[in-house]
């Protein structure tokens, strides 16, 4: 029985967040106005964020076994999300990420994997995806568990959603065909995009990612909004909504997460669309990677938008 709607799988992290004035060169140095710790890790924040706009939520990951891994999952289960998926590591600490965000909202990010990047292949639980209508895999350099798990997913009837991020966009489309060819929703930025295929034209990478495995692809394009496409031919450009930025960190991972619940609930792509780009704006109008809406305050957003 399918009762959870998705699951993340990837990394479970510490984010410490440093607010600077301007980024410095090399060898130089800034003076950081504030410094702030919070929940983080790409499939984490998702699968936080669907949970607040009214998703059943799970999560697949490693923490370590340390002050820093309790205080995660704890974190996780008051959000609602199910941590059946976790695993503690004693050999290496919980993951961290050091963010320089600079006025503007641009980011610099520093990411020390640690217990995340140990999940293996014999962590993948097929019984736990199967209860899951979607297996979304997020940013997470080690992609052998990830491709077990988009496998896993296929074999049970559960719909697999493939952010990369930088760490999987970086290793090329030679090294994850394999991911792709098992993925039925791909969301990436242009940029990732571009790094995986090796080219500029955004069209072109596109018709190349659907001869390699997804049916949907949904591409956001900064203050331009996003594009949307599918593998029948079909293609929209969906402009963004207005917002004053304050930090671009987790944008892709709400984005995500407003694209996954509107499909889940049947909307069409075009809607779906819509709803991501209103959740992405929301989100970077706050501070922190789970400064995320919920399903009430993204609705009321877009009426206003309406008015």
């Amino acid at each position: 029985m399918k009762n959870i709607d998705v699951i993340g799988v990837g990394a479970l992290l510490i984010d410490r967040i440093a607010s600077v004035e301007y980024f410095p060169s090399v060898d130089g140095e800034t003076f950081v106005k504030r410094l702030e710790v919070r929940p983080g890790g790409s499939a984490a924040n998702f699968a936080v964020a669907c949970s607040k706009l009214g998703l059943k939520a799970g999560f697949i990951g490693v923490v370590g076994d340390d002050s820093e891994g309790s205080s995660l999952l704890e974190d996780l289960r008051k959000e609602g999300v199910d941590t059946g998926g976790v695993m503690r590591a004693n050999k290496l600490p919980t993951g961290q990420v050091y963010i320089a965000l600079d006025k503007e909202g641009k980011r610099m990010m520093f990411a020390f994997s640690g217990a995340a990047d140990t999940l293996g292949d014999k962590d993948i639980d097929s019984a736990y995806i199967a209860t899951s209508k979607f297996l979304h895999i997020a940013d997470l350099r080690n992609i052998s568990p990830l491709e077990a798990a988009a496998k896993a997913a296929q074999d049970v009837e559960t719909r697999v959603s493939l952010n990369p991020g930088a760490l999987i966009a970086v290793q090329g489309y030679e090294e994850i065909k394999g991911l792709l060819s098992n993925t039925d929703v791909f969301i990436s930025s242009r940029g990732e995009l571009n790094q995986i295929f090796g080219t500029e034209n955004l069209e072109f990478a596109v018709k190349k990612l659907f001869r390699s495995g997804p049916e949907i692809a949904a591409i956001t394009l900064g203050h331009e909004g996003c594009m949307v496409a599918d593998s029948k031919g079909a293609s929209h450009r969906i402009a963004a909504f207005k917002a004053k930025v304050v930090d671009t960190t987790g944008a892709g991972d709400a984005f995500c997460a407003g694209l996954l619940t509107s499909l889940v609930q049947g909307e069409g792509l075009i809607e779906a669309a819509r709803f991501a780009n209103a959740v992405a704006a929301l989100k970077v109008a706050k501070l922190g990677a789970r400064a995320l809406p919920t399903r009430e305050e993204v609705e009321d957003f877009l009426l206003r938008q309406k008015e």
